[in-house]
């Protein structure tokens, strides 16, 4: 809340905010008329943008609270599913290590040089 929320071009608060390439948060259709009025100018440095496409900020802002809410997987659950699936393939590479018939070694996939 504060002045995060708040429009520098409105002075309003955010409803669908949108990252443009100055590093500022804007309402969208706010900083979509500057720019078009301004010639690519920003708002908060009078700078040229380097580039007139903007990021919209509220996809990014449901997943993050989803993540807080607990909805996504923890980070650790994360490393868990990794490490879970790190051992079931050491198990079937040690599976086709005993296989003698079909056994690949290690220099076969390296390059040589």
């Amino acid at each position: 809340s504060g002045a995060a929320t708040v429009c520098p071009i409105t002075l309003e608060p955010m409803e669908n905010p949108v990252l443009a390439s100055d590093g500022h948060v804007y309402e969208e259709s706010a900083i979509t008329r500057w720019i078009e009025r301004s010639l690519g100018k920003s708002p908060c440095t009078n700078l040229p943008l380097d580039h007139m496409e903007v990021l919209r900020l509220g996809p990014l802002a449901t997943a993050v609270e989803h993540f807080l809410r607990g909805c996504l997987p923890s980070p650790v659950g994360v490393l868990e599913q990794a490490a879970a699936a790190l051992e079931q393939v050491q198990t079937s590479t040690a599976r086709l290590e005993g296989k003698s018939a079909h056994s690949c070694r290690r220099q076969d996939f390296e390059r040589s040089e």
